[in-house]
């Protein structure tokens, strides 16, 4: 049986007090009880990191067109679809080839900013569809942390995150 967040719908595994995506406390503890190690819960040791070094390239896999796009994200990349006909600039990534109009992609729909060496953030540009990052909406303009292993979904085009 699969057990959801009550607050954010994040797949819960078994044993977890806490959601790892939105903090929500799954149930009350009066006290301190051992975790198991990350690598046997999730499969691997590095699955959810936010750390994101010099070396790394950062991977979106689209499902929705089984396509992977590998880039190294510069200090602000805007994610969304060209259209020649408005004489806006194109983004830094075009998402029109996966579909970008039919799901709701904005044309300058939200944008993945570099911390220095080893963060990552996301934020909403004031798209009309909206941005969400693990199932939840992101406010316009306030950037939240990008992890290893994370969904962001642009209207309703889903990006899978990884970082190599």
């Amino acid at each position: 049986m699969t057990t959801l967040c009550p607050r954010c719908h994040y797949t819960i595994v078994e044993g977890m007090t806490v959601c790892r995506v939105c903090g929500y406390k799954l149930r009350d503890e009066d006290s301190t009880r051992e975790i198991p190690n990350i690598a046997q819960v999730v499969g691997r040791p590095d699955a959810g990191t936010a750390e994101f070094n010099a070396d790394n390239q950062l991977a979106l896999f689209i499902p929705s067109a089984s396509h992977t796009i590998t880039l190294i994200p510069t200090h602000c990349t805007v994610l969304g679809r060209f259209d020649p006909n408005k004489g806006i600039s194109p983004p830094d990534l075009d998402l029109t080839p996966y579909g970008a109009f039919q799901h709701g992609v904005s044309r300058r729909h939200a944008a993945i900013y570099r911390e220095g060496e080893g963060t990552l953030t996301v934020a909403d540009l004031g798209s009309s569809n909206h941005t969400y990052l693990n199932g939840e909406q992101l406010k316009p303009r306030d950037p939240r942390i990008l992890c290893d292993g994370d969904e962001v979904r642009l209207g309703d085009l889903i990006l899978r995150v990884y970082f190599k």
